[in-house]
């Protein structure tokens, strides 16, 4: 949440600040999103696909990534956006996702908000000033899928196994394609290929302001480092005019690069409308990303020692405006109970000092959407975690 008040009250920097609040947001996003699990789900919560067209070689690109970070900063959006930087023309371009780019011709930085068509501009990749507009819109609409991740991961021989799994909510019409990003954030190199080009090295106020041109060591935000469906999505997995609840898998592998460490990437599923001869017909019906993460997707992937802490109940389950949480603690110690969503994101936090024997509390739920969370119970030296689902 530091890194959302940071972000939004940007402005009222001075220029030599905005750099500096800059570098300090773009840590403390890293740090905010490292809890991960293995197995994540939509539910039935509507969740936005903002895909960003950019390039080293863009002059104005620098502003896309100031967008789309303000956007995921917005606590208006209510956590429920998914950011892909897709990038062309540069070291960073993926052969596949230029060939679904160049389909939509984008200026840049234009970029789709789950690859509706833009009503003004009639085009799906729009200009930068319409994404917060059309993601407000694509927040309020109804979710035809629920969209799960499955994954595991070595990190020895650094080999990730996704399975996406697809529910349709209610009775779906057409065809419907899965798809998969893995995508890696914070990307720095050498060269042209990863050097940003900025216009606004000279434009006062700007967080890039004398950033120089081109940024030396530019640090990428959530690049796309492949598509395991290819362009446009594995065909044939989704059965046509699915019915209510009707539930599809896809699995994929992949081998993470052994150069960079596995928390910086994550995975982005999605389920797209396939409309094999209209690419202005092939929409988002919703999405979802998880952060990489060793072991099974059988099991939540928190590190847990619970060795003073037992008995843990979470009532009710499922919940709407109140959960409570009930325990023994063995041993005196301060407890933390956080509730992150399930990106990785803590959205409410409690501290009690100075805990021994039973652990009575409650936390509220009003502010938060429906959907999958995970309350987490932190002493001195020992952790543990619950699966909570949020009804509304």
């Amino acid at each position: 949440m530091v890194f959302m008040l940071i972000f939004i009250n940007i402005g009222k920097t001075t220029s030599i600040d905005m750099k500096k609040v800059y570098a300090l947001s773009l840590a403390l996003a890293s740090f905010g999103t490292a809890l991960a699990q293995n197995n994540v789900s939509t539910g039935t919560t509507k969740y936005v696909l903002l895909e960003e067209g950019t390039g080293t070689w863009c002059q104005y690109c620098p502003d896309g990534q100031v967008v789309m970070m303000q956007i995921l900063a917005n606590s208006a959006n209510q956590n429920r956006v998914v950011a892909v930087a897709l990038h062309d023309g540069d070291a960073m371009a993926v052969p596949a996702i230029n060939t679904m780019i160049d389909t939509y011709l984008p200026n840049w930085p234009n970029g789709g908000v789950d690859r509706v068509l833009n009503t003004t501009s009639n085009k799906v990749f729009m200009s930068r000033g319409s994404w917060q507009q059309y993601v407000t819109q694509q927040l309020a609409v109804a979710p035809g899928f629920q969209v799960d991740i499955l994954h595991d991961y070595n990190n020895t021989t650094r080999a990730l196994t996704v399975t996406v799994r697809a529910k349709a909510l209610t009775a779906q019409t057409g065809d419907y394609n899965i798809n998969c990003y893995i995508v890696e954030d914070s990307v720095t190199g050498t060269g042209s290929g990863y050097n940003q080009i900025n216009a606004y090295n000279n434009t006062a106020g700007h967080p890039f302001y004398q950033a120089g041109n081109p940024i030396v060591g530019f640090v990428h935000r959530h690049v796309a480092r492949a598509t395991l469906g290819g362009s446009w999505g594995t065909t044939g997995v989704i059965a046509t005019n699915p019915p209510a609840n009707g539930t599809y898998a896809k699995t994929y592998s992949y081998t993470l690069p052994g150069t960079t460490n596995y928390s910086r990437f994550k995975i982005v599923a999605f389920v797209t409308k396939h409309d094999a001869t209209t690419p202005n017909n092939r929409i988002v019906k919703n999405s979802m990303e998880a952060h990489v993460t060793p072991g099974s997707g059988n099991t939540l992937a928190v590190s847990e020692v619970v060795n003073n802490i037992s008995e843990v109940t979470i009532f009710p389950n499922p919940a709407s405006e109140e959960v409570f949480v009930n325990g023994i603690i063995t041993e005196t110690s301060d407890v933390n109970i956080s509730i992150t969503n399930s990106v990785g994101q803590i959205v409410a936090a409690k501290n009690i000092s100075k805990v021994s024997g039973e652990l009575n509390t409650s936390m509220q739920l009003e502010e938060l959407s429906g959907g999958l969370y995970f309350i987490t119970i932190t002493t001195n030296n020992s952790k543990k975690t619950e699966r909570l689902v949020i009804n509304r």
